[in-house]
C-alpha cells in the first residue's frame, strides 16, 4: 500500500524531511532572474525556472528570502479562515466556519485581534481585541454592549480592587504574593537575557555560511540533475517549452547532511552552546538544593565531544539513510516543468504510483491507472502575469480519495505595498461508502493596510 510505505517512511524519517523541506525552501530561494530560455543550458534552464516558481516578475519580491522578510514587516495584517461545505454524515455542521484577523504596527507597537465564527448565514460570535503601549480593549459586540478598556498602570491593583478580584482573594488568591513572585521571574529573565547576550556569536554570520553551504548542495543536485527536453507543449494560454527532469535521491539528502555537519562542526556554535549549558546549569545548581544541575551535567558534560561525535555519526552512517531512501523512492525524482522564454515557470507536474514490486514510478501515464498514486500539478498562467496567481492541486488517490486545491494570488500595489492570497479546498471521498467531505480554507497576507480605523 502507498500510503503505508510512505508514512512508514516518513515515520521512521521525520528529522530529515523536515530537514530536507527547510533545506530546499532555503536553497531555492536565490535571485529571481529574466532571461532567454535559449541561452541557458537544460539544466540551467530548469534550476532557475524552480526558484522563479516562488516569486512573481510583477509582485516585486524577488526571493522565498524576501516573502518571509516582508511577511515580517512593521504594519501588516494576516487574514485566515475556514468553511466546512460538506461533512459526510454529520450534515449539521455544514455551513460552519470562522475567520481571525490579526494585524499588528510594530512601529507603534499596535495590535489587533478580530475573532469570528459563523453558521450559515448566521453570526455566532464576533470579539474585538486591541492592545497598544498604553492599554488593552476588548469586545464582544454581539454579547455585551460598550467596550472593556484595562489601562496597564496599576493593572494588578486595578484588579485586586474589581469583582473578579474579590472573588479570587476569597478563593485563597494573594495578589502581594503573586506581583512579587511576577517581579523576581522578570528579573532571572533579564538577567538571563544579559548573560547569554554576552556571549560572543555572531548569528548572522553563522547562518550565512549555513546558507553557502546549503546553496553549493543544492546547486550540486542541480548540475547531477538529468534533464530531457520535450519540446512546445500545450498549458491554458498557450505553449511552452517542457522539460522532463530526474534529480538523484542522494544528491538531494547531501543537501541535509551538509546542512547539518556545518551546524555540528561549526566552532563559533559549539562555543555559543558551551556557554549556554554552562549559565543554564549554573543557575540551576544555585536555584535548586537537590542536585538539578547534576542532571544536566550527565548530558552535556563536553558540548564539544558530543557534537562532533554526532557529526562523525552522521557522516558514517549517511549511506545507510540513503539507502533506505532510494530503496523507497528509487534512484531519481522525476517531475516536468513547463517554462516560457524568459524562464518564468508555466506550469509544474509531479506524479508517483507504486509498482508491483514495491518500487515507485514518477510517470503521468502510470498513475493514471494506478489503483493509488499522489499527483501534484500547478498551473501559472491565470494572471496578467506567469507566476502572479497559481492553481494547485495535491491528490493522494487510493480507496479513500482526497483531494486540496489550492489557488494564490501574489502581487504588488500600485504603491509598492506586497499582497498575498491564499484558498485551500479539500475534498475526502470515500468509495466504500460513497460520502464526501468538503472543507474550504482561506489566508490572504496584506502590507500596510487601514486597520486600526
Amino acid at each position: 500500500m502507498i500510503k503505508k510505505k510512505l508514512l512508514a517512511v516518513v515515520g521512521g524519517s521525520m528529522s530529515v524531511v523536515v530537514a530536507a523541506a527547510t533545506a530546499l525552501t532555503l536553497a531555492i530561494s536565490g535571485p529571481r532572474q529574466t532571461q532567454s530560455l535559449h541561452s541557458l543550458s537544460d539544466n540551467e534552464a530548469v534550476s532557475q525556472g524552480i526558484t522563479n516558481m516562488f516569486s512573481s516578475a510583477s509582485s516585486g519580491v524577488e526571493t522565498m528570502e524576501e516573502v518571509i522578510n516582508t511577511i515580517s514587516t512593521d504594519k501588516a495584517a494576516l487574514t485566515l479562515g475556514f468553511n466546512i461545505n460538506e461533512l459526510a454524515d454529520a450534515s449539521e455542521y455544514n455551513g460552519l466556519g470562522g475567520t481571525i484577523v490579526l494585524a499588528s504596527d510594530g512601529e507603534s507597537n499596535e495590535y489587533s485581534i478580530d475573532l469570528s465564527a459563523a453558521y450559515g448565514s448566521m453570526e455566532l460570535i464576533n470579539a474585538l481585541l486591541y492592545m497598544n503601549e498604553t492599554e488593552l480593549r476588548a469586545s464582544i459586540p454581539a454579547i455585551l454592549d460598550g467596550v472593556l478598556v484595562v489601562p496597564y498602570d496599576n493593572l494588578e491593583e486595578d484588579l485586586a480592587n474589581s469583582y473578579l478580584g474579590s472573588l479570587l482573594q476569597a478563593e485563597g488568591y494573594d495578589f502581594e504574593s503573586y506581583q512579587a513572585e511576577m517581579s523576581e521571574y522578570m528579573d532571572i529573565i533579564a538577567e538571563m537575557s544579559t548573560e547569554l547576550n554576552a556571549v560572543d556569536f555572531d548569528y548572522e554570520d553563522f547562518l550565512d555560511g549555513l546558507m553557502d553551504v546549503i546553496e553549493d548542495a543544492y546547486d550540486e543536485a542541480m548540475n547531477e540533475m538529468d534533464v530531457t527536453d520535450n519540446g512546445k507543449q500545450a498549458l491554458t494560454g498557450g505553449k511552452y517549452q517542457c522539460y522532463t527532469a530526474q534529480i538523484p535521491v542522494a544528491e538531494l539528502s547531501y543537501i541535509i547532511k551538509d546542512a547539518c555537519l556545518y551546524i555540528l562542526n561549526n566552532e563559533d556554535f559549539i562555543n555559543y552552546m558551551e556557554e549556554y549549558y554552562s549559565y543554564i546549569s549554573g543557575e540551576a545548581d544555585a536555584a535548586y538544593e537537590d542536585g538539578y544541575s547534576d542532571l544536566m551535567t550527565d548530558y552535556s558534560t563536553d558540548i564539544a565531544t558530543e557534537m562532533k561525535s554526532a557529526a562523525t555519526m552522521l557522516d558514517s552512517y549517511w549511506s545507510m539513510v540513503v539507502s533506505e531512501l532510494e530503496a523507497v523512492l528509487g534512484k531519481n525524482i522525476e517531475f516536468t516543468i513547463y517554462l516560457s522564454d524568459t524562464v518564468e515557470t508555466a506550469g509544474f507536474e509531479f506524479y508517483m504510483s507504486q509498482n508491483d514490486d514495491g518500487t515507485f514510478n514518477y510517470s503521468k501515464a502510470a498513475a493514471a491507472t494506478a489503483d493509488e498514486a499522489i499527483i501534484l500539478t500547478a498551473d501559472y498562467t491565470g494572471g496578467a502575469n506567469i507566476g502572479d496567481y497559481a492553481d494547485v492541486t495535491f491528490q493522494i488517490l487510493s480507496s479513500d480519495e482526497v483531494s486540496t486545491t489550492m489557488n494564490y494570488s501574489l502581487k504588488t500595489e500600485t504603491n509598492g505595498d506586497f499582497d498575498l492570497e491564499l484558498s485551500l479546498t479539500t475534498s475526502i471521498s470515500s468509495t466504500a461508502d460513497s460520502n464526501t467531505s468538503v472543507i474550504s480554507a482561506v489566508g490572504s497576507y496584506t502590507e500596510n493596510g487601514p486597520f486600526f480605523n
